[in-house]
């Protein structure tokens, strides 16, 4: 039984086969070669330099309440100030994570978190110089629905 169905056209070996046998040796030789030099680059970038990316650092805080995320460079792990949990940044960038306590609910918290998020948006802009808002919706954190302010 073929392994590519009748309808999906030859496959590449079926269409290069007869075209690569039909060439003197020595061009095979350097089809061939050039192949293994291709091969051999692709392994080089995806074993030996990753994906390019600098590596993810973890951050993980188990007190008052557990949580991580990952940060890459150019960003820096630094204590957090006081009142926060967590904090990375480097020069015009940062991110702190702060408790934030809600007042009691009842019903889902899909309609609450868009108002308190809309209020803290307020509040940093008053408090942070350069706070720069770019999104806010809801989040998976940890398979539990959350909201995030970016």
């Amino acid at each position: 039984m073929p392994a590519v169905r009748p309808e999906f056209g030859p496959t590449l070996p079926e269409l290069a086969g007869p075209r690569l046998r039909a060439l003197p040796r020595p061009a095979r030789i350097v089809v061939l070669g050039a192949a293994a030099v291709v091969v051999l680059a692709l392994l080089w970038a995806l074993l030996l330099r990753g994906d390019g990316k600098p590596e993810r650092r973890p951050v993980v805080v188990e007190r008052p309440v557990a949580f991580n995320f990952g940060y890459r460079a150019p960003l820096a792990k630094l204590p957090p100030p006081q009142g926060a949990l967590a904090r990375v940044a480097s020069p015009g960038l940062s991110f702190t994570v702060r408790e934030l306590r809600l007042p009691p609910y009842r019903g889902d918290s899909a309609g609450t978190l868009p108002i308190v998020a809309g209020q803290l948006t307020d509040q940093m802009r008053a408090t942070f110089d350069g706070f720069q808002f770019r999104q806010e919706g809801r989040a998976n954190i940890n398979r539990q629905q959350g909201y995030e302010i970016l």
